[in-house]
């Protein structure tokens, strides 16, 4: 009996790991169209951006909601090793991972939520990470709901560089790459869409 007890806790802890920690249809979205193509954002909550934080994760796998530290895979990815690590690696890990450039100044229309759905039908979500690059170091942070997120390294604490999100303009990245900036200055790399995968969270 004590056996089946301990399977039972240990299967609901497993479950509760790998829980989806993101209300897909409460969760809010907004909706742009770059370069023709229409896309799906998805900006978690404070909480969500909380609940990922204690996970211990690193700017990348925090700003992306997964388990992943580094972009491109665990292996063989451009930048898998510090010396590896230039803007041409990190662009090369990003595309691997299906990622979309949208530059440091996008020209982006917002479109309502109908609007999108006239236009496409793909039902792909994205996140909106900003990336940056420094000598063997790459950084990222993230959009949620209530503001752009600072995970400053993978044992440091997250925080909020902006009170409320803000759209992805060269002002804002600029910005950004100022406030999130660590003991090395940051140079561009721009804004990503990133697929979502909800059983990363």
């Amino acid at each position: 009996m004590k056996l089946i007890i301990f399977s039972f806790a240990l299967l609901m802890a497993f479950n509760g790991l790998h829980a989806q920690s993101v209300d897909l249809k409460k969760a809010k979205y907004i909706y742009v169209e770059y370069r023709g193509t229409p896309y799906k954002i998805l900006l978690a909550s404070d909480k969500v951006a909380k609940k990922l934080d204690n996970n211990k994760r690193n700017c990348y796998a925090f700003s992306t909601h997964s388990r992943r530290h580094t972009p491109g895979g665990i292996k063989n990815s451009p930048v898998e090793r510090p010396y590896n690590v230039n803007k041409k690696n990190l662009k090369k890990a990003l595309k691997m991972d299906k990622g979309i450039l949208l530059g440091t100044g996008p020209k982006l229309k917002y479109l309502t939520k109908e609007a999108f759905s006239k236009k496409s039908k793909d039902k792909k979500i994205y996140l909106l990470v900003a990336g940056f690059v420094t000598w063997e170091e790459y950084h990222f942070v993230g959009a949620f709901e209530g503001g752009w997120w600072n995970k400053p390294s993978k044992v440091g604490k997250a925080f909020k560089l902006t009170d409320t999100f803000k759209k992805p303009t060269y002002g804002i990245y600029n910005r950004l790459k100022k406030l999130g900036k660590g003991a090395k200055p940051f140079s561009n790399v721009g804004f990503y869409l990133i697929p979502y995968k909800p059983q990363y969270d």
